[in-house]
């Protein structure tokens, strides 16, 4: 008679940092916040080996024996679980010692697995010492070749394995974990390593183990896919062998440098501005506030965590001899007085409000309202925040604060999944709107269509942003040179 077991978990970003220790895989995607937020997750997400591994280690005792050897192993990892995200793990335990698992967590399926379990041994032990794998750096290659091979250490550290799987750490058979453990160090770290995606995997015991073996996990890639960036590898370990698959996901993508766009601006284009960039360091912020520099504006560009992003735009500035300074700025959080000092410091006249949080689409086909209040508190509550700082600032008469807030053309012609951000976005165009009609100052809300930025290096129909971006720039200059002189 077999038994149902639910479990719900999360792993934070340290017990991440331990996983990577243990296994070797310190693909920033799941140590680095900072640069994992430039992929097309938005941030961080955990190992999926790591998840499996979990989810194992908090089962009871009567759906794990207290000593099982792994015959056969098999994984799909659907959708990425993000870093502290909670897992809700259904297990299925029938008679004849097989494991079935499956993963949710925000709202999607996230991982499905059958695990086939026997009383053997395996035949050749696995290395357990006190190291851990130092921190190295992944290697970065496009789609690798077929045939491309490799190899990998296969060890464990006792201490960290106890520290993190307290429970799998007693079956007396760590051979599988750590085969299981070298297979994310494969994807991760060599091949296809920086830009990698673990899809899954099929594994089973080994017919053809051998001394040598036990200490390494062999690759040869079998097959690759350059429609769907997919790679296809045989892995031997030292008692697991079989498949795995990765994918190939697009690298970040790096906006057009300082030095190209000043070749395409005119450089009195935006002379007299003293403008802010709110989330300036990285996408269509970025690209906005270069034009602008390259234009003759005095910039300051915001960040909320990419200082390093930051630091490198006006470095570009600088040795341009142009002006740009930057600040610190959490468009989520409340303005406190020094926020507001740092808003009000300088005479802006003309503010671009580029924050945003990773717009994730939602495919439950449910309204989910979690997502809505995540866009809502950036593109609503964070804009009348720092609209209504900037705009109780002491000022004179004639001097009109000019606002650009860029909406999304989604609000034309809307795709499925967006409800939540289509939603919010409009609730931005009516903040605009009454603001607007309130205030002595000037807001445009242009609707744009999908460009090439982190979020969108997938999609082939995504526009490269620099003309885009320069005629919207164009366009706000002149119709609010009009709006202003209409103005009581």
């Amino acid at each position: 008679m077999g038994s149902t077991h639910t479990n719900r978990f999360s792993i934070g970003l340290d017990e991440s940092v331990a996983f990577a220790r243990l296994s070797g895989d310190y693909n920033p995607l799941h140590i680095d916040p900072i640069l994992a937020r430039r992929t097309q997750f938005g941030g961080a997400v955990t190992h999926g080996i790591h998840v499996i591994l979990k989810a194992l280690d908090v089962l009871g005792d009567d759906a794990l024996p207290d000593r099982f050897h792994v015959a056969a192993i098999t994984c799909t990892f659907n959708n990425p679980i993000h870093t502290g995200s909670v897992v809700q793990v259904d297990t299925t335990s029938d008679a004849v010692a097989r494991l079935r698992l499956v993963g949710e967590s925000e709202g999607r399926l996230a991982f499905s697995a059958t695990i086939d379990l026997d009383g053997g041994q395996p035949a050749l032990p696995c290395a357990l010492d006190d190291k851990e794998f130092a921190t190295a750096l992944p290697r970065v290659q496009a789609l690798p070749a077929v045939n491309q091979e490799g190899t990998v250490q296969n060890r464990l550290s006792r201490a960290a394995l106890r520290s993190l799987f307290p429970r799998l750490a007693g079956s007396g058979d760590p051979g599988w974990i750590a085969d299981l453990l070298a297979t994310t160090r494969i994807v991760g770290m060599e091949c296809p390593g920086m830009h990698s995606i673990y899809s899954g995997f099929k594994l089973r015991s080994s017919t053809n183990a051998d001394g040598a073996a036990a200490h390494l996990m062999r690759y040869t890639v079998q097959k690759t896919d350059s429609r769907f960036r997919m790679v296809r590898m045989a892995v031997t370990g030292g008692v697991l062998e079989g498949t795995v698959e990765a994918f190939v996901r697009p690298p970040p993508v790096d906006q057009m440098p300082l030095s190209e766009v000043r070749a395409r601006v005119d450089r009195a284009s935006h002379a007299g501005e003293v403008a802010l960039v709110i989330g300036g360091s990285r996408g269509l912020g970025e690209l906005t506030a270069k034009i602008l520099i390259a234009g003759g504006a005095d910039v300051t560009i915001s960040y909320a965590s990419g200082r390093g992003d930051a630091e490198r735009i006006c470095r570009e500035a600088r040795e341009a001899d142009l002006g740009c300074s930057m600040l610190r700025l959490d468009v989520t959080a409340p303005l406190d007085s020094e926020s507001m000092g740092r808003l009000t410091a300088k005479p802006f006249s003309h503010v671009y409000f580029f924050a945003s949080p990773h717009i994730t689409r939602n495919v439950t086909g449910h309204w989910n309202h979690e997502l809505f209040e995540r866009f809502s508190t950036v593109y609503v509550q964070g804009l009348a925040s720092v609209a209504e700082a900037m705009l109780s600032r002491s000022a004179p008469a004639d001097q009109f604060l000019r606002f650009l807030v860029p909406s999304t053309v989604f609000l034309d012609s809307p795709e499925k999944g967006f409800a939540e951000y289509c939603a919010a976005k409009a609730a931005a165009e009516t903040l605009c709107d009454y603001l607007g009609r309130h205030h002595r100052a000037a807001f445009a809300r242009p609707r744009l269509p999908r460009m090439r930025t982190d979020q969108t290096s997938g999609l082939a129909d995504a526009q490269e942003p620099f003309a885009v971006l320069q005629a919207v720039l164009a366009r706000f200059q002149s119709e609010h040179a009009e709006t202003i002189l209409s103005l009581p």
